[in-house]
C-alpha cells in the first residue's frame, strides 16, 4: 500500500487577513478624510483671508481667526497620513504647517537692527476698559504699568474719556486720571467730538495719554466712520504731532468688535444649529460692516502726507483682510521686532494677537514686546521707534 504523502492543500488564513486587513485600512482613510479635507479646506481659506474681501468671505475671516485652534488640530492630524503611509497627503499638511509658521514667526523677525536707545520714541497701544475690584486697584496698576515702560505716548481704546471743553474731570476714566494725576502725563483728546450717537454723546474710547517730555502736539481730530445711528460703529482719532523737530500723523483705533457675549456663553446647546445660527449673522455682519469702515479708514489714510503711525484694537489678527488694508506699506512693529508669539487676546490665556502698532517707513523699529498685564481682557503692545536716517547712523556708529 503507498505512502500517504503530504497533503495536496493545505487550508489557512493568511490571504483573507490580508484582505480584510486592506478593506479595513481603506475605510480608515476614507474616515479619516471625511475630517482631514474639510480641516485642510479650513486652514487654506483662513490663510487666504486677507485677500478674500469680507462682503463675499466674511466665513474666511472667521476661519482666520480660528487659525491657531485649526493649526493645532492640523498638527495632530498629521500623524494620520505618516501611518497610512500617504506621503502625498503628508506633503500637504506639511505645507499648510509651514505656512502657518512662517506667518508666525516671519524671516524679518530674525534680522539685525539697531539696538534700542534713550532717544527712542517708545509708543503703547492698551485696550484697558474701565473695569476689575475697583477703581483704586485700577489706576494703582496701570500707573505700575507705566511706571515700568516710561511710553512717550499710550493709544488707549475702551476707556471713555469726555471732549475738554466740558471740564468735568470726573467724567474720565478713572486709571486714565490716576496716571494724569500722578504721573508727568496728560489726557489729549479732540476739543470737538462728533454728535454722532456712535461717540456716546461727547465722549472718545480713544484718547491718548502723552508725556511731559518731548512730544509737542500739533492738532487732533476725531475722524467720523460708519453710519450716524450705529452704537457699535469703529473710532479713531487723527493727531499730528512733532517728535525730534519732525511732524508726523498718528492714527488711534479701535474697530468694531462682535460683542461681549459668546456662543458658549449661551443657555442654549453648544452644539445645537439654533445656538449658532444668530451668532454667525451678527458676525456676517460685523465682518462687512467693520471692511467699510476700513476702506473709509485707508482712503484717509493713504492721503496723509506726513508719516503716518498707527496704534489700536483690530479686533481681528494678522491673517484678516482689515490688518492687510491698513498695514499696507507699513511696518508691523512686532512682527519686526517682537520675542515669542506675542498675543494680546485674552490676557490671562493669550491665544491671538490683534492688537497692532504699525509704522511709516520714516520709522525702524529697534524694539517690541508684549509685557504681562492682568487687570485688563487684553495685553499692550509696546515699540521703540527712531527716525530711519538715526537709526542708520546708530548702526554705521556701532560697526565703526
Amino acid at each position: 500500500m503507498p505512502a500517504a504523502g503530504p497533503s495536496a492543500s493545505v487550508p489557512t488564513t493568511a490571504p483573507s487577513a490580508k484582505r480584510r486587513g486592506h478593506w479595513l485600512g481603506r475605510w480608515l482613510w476614507r474616515l479619516f478624510l471625511l475630517v482631514d479635507v474639510p480641516l485642510l479646506l479650513a486652514v487654506a481659506f483662513g490663510l487666504l483671508a486677507a485677500f478674500l474681501h469680507p462682503r463675499w468671505f466674511w466665513w474666511a475671516q472667521l476661519l482666520a481667526i480660528l487659525l491657531p485652534y485649526l493649526a493645532t488640530v492640523l498638527a495632530v492630524a498629521t500623524i494620520g497620513p505618516v501611518f497610512a503611509r500617504r506621503w502625498g497627503w503628508l506633503v500637504l499638511h506639511l505645507v499648510l504647517l509651514g505656512s502657518l509658521a512662517w506667518r508666525t514667526f516671519p524671516p524679518e523677525r530674525f534680522a539685525t537692527g539697531a539696538a534700542p536707545g534713550e532717544d527712542d520714541l517708545v509708543v503703547m497701544s492698551f485696550n484697558v476698559p474701565q473695569s476689575g475690584p475697583s477703581g483704586e486697584a485700577l489706576g494703582d496698576s496701570m500707573v505700575a504699568l507705566v511706571e515700568a515702560t516710561q511710553p512717550h505716548v499710550i493709544g488707549i481704546q475702551e476707556a471713555w474719556v469726555e471732549a475738554p471743553e466740558r471740564n468735568r474731570p470726573a467724567r474720565r476714566a478713572v486709571h486714565l486720571r490716576a496716571v494724569a494725576e500722578r504721573e508727568p502725563y496728560f489726557l489729549a483728546v479732540p476739543s470737538i467730538l462728533s454728535s454722532r450717537i456712535a461717540w456716546n454723546r461727547g465722549l472718545t474710547g480713544v484718547p491718548l495719554l502723552v508725556r511731559d517730555d518731548g512730544i509737542e502736539l500739533i492738532e487732533q481730530t476725531a475722524v467720523p466712520l460708519g453710519e450716524a445711528d450705529d452704537s457699535d460703529v469703529s473710532m479713531a482719532i487723527r493727531t499730528h504731532f512733532r517728535w525730534q523737530g519732525r511732524d508726523a500723523v498718528h492714527y488711534n483705533l479701535h474697530l468694531r468688535s462682535f460683542g461681549e457675549r459668546k456662543p458658549w456663553q449661551d443657555s442654549g446647546n453648544i452644539l445645537a444649529v439654533r445656538t449658532w445660527i444668530p451668532y454667525l449673522k451678527r458676525y456676517r455682519t460685523v465682518f462687512q460692516d467693520r471692511a467699510t469702515e476700513v476702506e473709509e479708514l485707508v482712503s484717509r489714510i493713504d492721503a496723509e502726507t506726513l508719516p503716518v503711525l498707527i496704534t489700536g484694537d483690530f479686533n481681528e489678527t494678522a491673517n484678516n483682510w482689515t490688518y492687510r488694508q491698513l498695514r499696507g506699506d507699513r511696518t508691523d512693529a512686532f512682527r519686526l521686532a517682537g520675542a515669542g508669539p506675542g498675543n494680546t487676546y485674552r490676557s490671562d490665556k493669550p491665544f491671538v494677537r490683534i492688537d497692532f502698532i504699525l509704522v511709516d517707513e520714516a520709522w525702524d523699529v529697534t524694539a517690541a514686546e508684549v509685557p504681562v498685564a492682568f487687570f485688563s481682557d487684553h495685553r499692550p503692545v509696546i515699540a521703540h521707534l527712531r527716525w530711519r536716517e538715526d537709526a542708520a547712523g546708530a548702526r554705521e556708529r556701532s560697526e565703526e
